[in-house]
């Protein structure tokens, strides 16, 4: 048979393994700051205050074909901003966030059916009904 050391006497730390190294104390110093100026405590820094962003709003709406049935996969789009872009699901319906209080222009596109451009003057909650056209 197989005997095994105890294992109570392998578990607790010796006092080699227990010492870990002292890390050097960290100093701050500024250039060309006095001896005596240096060894006060640094001054606190206050990060600066984010840009409150722009306000927004969600416009929803639904893009049609000529016949009336909905369109999936069409693009819509703020035209002065074409990466940034909603695609329609398979209800044609959509949503994309445009600054608010602002004029926009949106333009719908489906390549081979068509395009559309709705000009907005205070855009709103209110859905969209966008038909492509050739």
């Amino acid at each position: 048979m197989l005997s095994l050391p105890s294992l109570a006497a392998s578990h607790e730390p010796s006092a080699k393994t227990l010492k870990t190294p002292k890390a050097p104390a960290k100093r701050t110093v500024a250039l060309g700051a006095p001896a005596a100026k240096a060894a006060a405590a640094p001054a606190a820094v206050v990060p600066a205050a984010a840009p409150a962003a722009p306000q927004q709003v969600v416009l929803t709406g639904v893009v049609l074909l000529t016949d009336g049935k909905p369109c999936p996969g069409a693009s819509v789009f703020m035209a002065n901003a074409p990466r940034q872009l909603a695609v329609t699901n398979a209800r044609g319906e959509f949503s994309l966030a445009v600054p608010a209080g602002n004029p926009v222009a949106i333009k719908a596109d489906y390549f081979g059916v068509g395009s559309t451009r709705l000009a907005l003057d205070q855009p709103s909650g209110q859905p969209l009904r966008l038909t492509l056209g050739r």
